[in-house]
This record gives C-alpha cells, sequence and structure tokens, in this order.
C-alpha cells in the first residue's frame, strides 16, 4: 500500500494505530483492484452505510477509553 507507505516515511516510524477496513472475499483470485473500484451492488452501498457508522462508533471509543480497551470490545466484531 503506496498511502502506508507515504505515512511511514513521513512519520519516520510504522508505531501508529490505524483502523483497517477490509474488503471482503467475493471476487476472483488478482481482481482485488477491480473489485474495490468498480460498481458497488445495492446491498453493498448499503452495508457501507452500517460500517461507516461502526467505524465512527470506534473512533469514539478510541478517543476516550483508548485503544487496548476499544480493540478488546471491537475486534472479531
Amino acid at each position: 500500500h503506496n498511502g502506508l507507505k507515504d505515512i511511514d516515511s513521513t512519520a519516520g516510524h510504522r508505531d501508529y494505530a490505524r483502523l483497517r477496513f477490509g474488503i471482503g472475499d467475493d471476487f476472483q483470485r488478482g481482481k482485488q483492484v477491480e473489485h474495490v473500484l468498480g460498481n458497488w451492488t445495492f446491498k453493498e452501498e448499503e452495508l457501507l452505510t452500517e460500517k461507516l457508522s461502526n467505524c465512527r462508533k470506534i473512533i469514539q471509543s478510541c478517543g476516550t477509553i483508548g485503544i487496548e480497551r476499544t480493540m478488546s470490545i471491537y475486534n472479531n466484531t
């Protein structure tokens, strides 16, 4: 990921928290780019709204109770 390489280079380290957002596995091998950048289905758009709401809660949680407690609550959900 060139974006992460740029952040690493700018920061001078890799010691930072990041929120990872998966793309699933409903695509053929080697077709990740088309899957991510292609047109979304109505179902995927609905799911995105839900996922973004959850991301907002996770970010707020990190700011209030810290990353360790947040990870124990939200990882694998």
